[in-house]
């Protein structure tokens, strides 16, 4: 066996607790699962060790999930009084760093460059301490102060390869210095086995056509925009149904205009992966309103079923969906709402961006991105590392 044919010893940290999103510990992988625990579920199938470090607002503890270890680090936070954006990324856990050693993994892979700064800095420094090598993902950035600002460029600095979703983050981050042969375009993936098309005829002119919505009822999602588009359609008297699936802190508004707007509505807090894709092949369109997005899981997922798209121009978005049904401005409801009738009333448009969304959606499986970003490992971390793995 070569170096670097042995497995490799991956540390994902995602310095964050679940319960922000209104998960619990215990979710993770199965409620909660997003890029994070498909990635590292992946390449533990291809062999290597992921281990991924989150913070919990408890004890300490682990857990295994789909061949993955999942350590939960006890974490220094401001009160829970104090509310959810007093809390994001003011949590920091001294134990998750030390955890971080040449003894126990061969590179470091950070989620969250642009939004964690604190413990993104902390990080780096470890990292630079011990000799690990540090892979920086962004995954969208948050409106910050001076400080924070210091602390993002001190680990821009000591990172060694920077990921992100989609290629306006890369300029952002060219932007900030990142040197532009260590910047890497990784978007999201889907699972072949669970996300995959079936025979199907364009949906009848008569409908009721049938439109899905997966996301979170969160600011950052606009659901209100997209229960304003609803309102609107069925204000011009559209037959449709309307599928929610997802929860958040928005939930009762986005249902009080959904409701007073005579929308024929269905809400759904929650659908296991294993049971998604069926609902995204039972769908006629897919509405998604977001405002920003690193590289958008959920627009690849129904593409890879068949489903035309919907949804916010916006970067993250645009570069997976182009063509697959209809690009928005975000906030333009009037805008969403057009765009949903133009695949109503045209089986033939209908099925077109059926075909454009399943082009799109060929080759983002989970398993060729893991592969891809095993090379990517391999590159940063040298021809060393044969005298590291244990």
């Amino acid at each position: 066996m070569s170096r670097m044919d042995a497995p490799l010893r991956i540390a994902h940290v995602h310095p964050i607790s679940l319960d922000l999103y209104g998960h619990d510990d215990l979710e993770f992988g199965t409620r909660a699962r997003y890029i994070l625990s498909n990635l590292a579920a992946a390449q533990a199938r291809m062999g290597d060790r992921p281990a991924v470090h989150l913070l919990t607002s408890g004890p300490s503890h682990r857990m295994e999930v789909d061949g993955v270890d999942v350590v939960f680090h006890r974490c220094i936070q401001p009160p829970r009084r104090s509310g959810l954006h007093v809390r994001f990324a003011r949590q920091l856990a001294p134990g998750l760093l030390a955890a971080l050693r040449r003894e126990t993994c061969d590179v470091v892979h950070f989620h969250g460059i642009r939004s964690l700064h604190a413990m993104f800095a902390a990080v780096a420094h470890r990292t630079r301490r011990t000799g690990l090598p540090l892979v920086g993902h962004d995954q969208g950035a948050r409106p910050v102060g001076r400080i924070a600002r210091a602390l993002e460029a001190y680990g821009l600095r000591r990172t060694d390869i920077a990921l992100a979703g989609n290629p306006d983050a890369l300029e952002a981050l060219a932007r900030l210095g990142v040197p532009r042969s260590a910047l890497h375009l990784v978007p999201s993936g889907v699972d072949p086995q669970l996300f995959r098309p079936e025979p199907r005829d364009p949906p009848s002119r008569d409908g009721p056509f049938r439109i899905l919505v997966v996301s979170r009822l969160s600011e950052e999602k606009d659901p209100l925009t997209m229960a304003d588009a609803a309102a609107l359609l069925a204000a011009r008297g559209r037959r449709f149904t309307l599928e929610v699936i997802g929860t958040g802190p928005l939930r009762g508004e986005v249902e009080r205009r959904l409701r007073e707007g005579g929308v024929d509505v269905r809400f759904t807090d929650y659908v296991a992966q294993t049971e998604l894709g069926s609902r995204y092949r039972a769908a006629d369109a897919l509405l998604l309103t977001s405002l920003s997005e690193g590289s958008n899981q959920v627009t690849i997922e129904a593409q890879s079923c068949g489903l035309p798209i919907v949804a916010s121009d916006i970067p993250g978005i645009r570069e997976n969906a182009r063509g697959a049904g209809g690009l928005v401005p975000p906030r333009d409801a009037a805008g969403f709402a057009a765009a949903l009738e133009r695949l109503m009333d045209d089986p033939n448009e209908w099925q077109r961006c059926r075909e454009r969304a399943l082009g799109n959606a060929r080759g983002l499986d989970w398993d060729t991105i893991a592969g891809r970003l095993r090379e990517i490992y391999a590159a940063v971390i040298g021809e060393d590392r044969g005298d590291r793995v244990r």
